[in-house]
């Protein structure tokens, strides 16, 4: 857990800060989404979740004739997604809430991308609404989880 006010890590469950003194609540969904256990998590699923999308276009691609570079840039989007919140999660509060925002911009491009060519490929659509709901969940903690000085 992490102090919303001098951004160190704190052991789970204070109702202080041991460095600033701040009081807090920690039942919010800003102390969640702050832990690093919740960036290697979805960063974890979100590499993970790009394989069988990676193979679909694949598959898409040499079966068809028809081009499969909707699922592979989205495959892109959310493996560089995955890879900021892996890289950021133990990194001091500016560099998490950096990572938080370019994870959201790769996660809102890859399910815009997907909307778009839903039509043509309705799988798609599962994939764009999992990304709308990662972008969302980590623009919500850059958004809400501001450093006090």
């Amino acid at each position: 857990m992490f102090c919303k006010k001098c951004g160190k890590q704190i052991v789970d469950g204070s109702k202080f800060c041991e460095y600033c003194g701040a009081n807090f609540k920690t039942n919010d969904l800003q102390s969640f989404l702050a832990a690093p256990l919740t960036s290697l998590l979805i960063g974890i699923l979100s590499i993970m979740l790009s394989v069988p999308i990676l193979f679909q276009s694949i598959i898409v691609l040499f079966s068809s004739g028809r081009e499969g570079a909707s699922g592979m840039f989205l495959t892109l989007c959310w493996i560089i997604a995955g890879w900021v919140l892996l890289a950021t999660r133990r990194s001091e509060y500016n560099e998490r809430k950096g990572g938080a925002i370019a994870a959201s911009v790769f996660y809102f491009l890859s399910a815009l991308l997907g909307f778009i060519n839903a039509e043509e490929y309705s799988d798609l659509i599962i994939y764009s609404l999992i990304a709308l709901i990662f972008g969302a969940l980590f623009l919500t903690f850059a958004m809400k989880y501001k450093k006090e000085k």
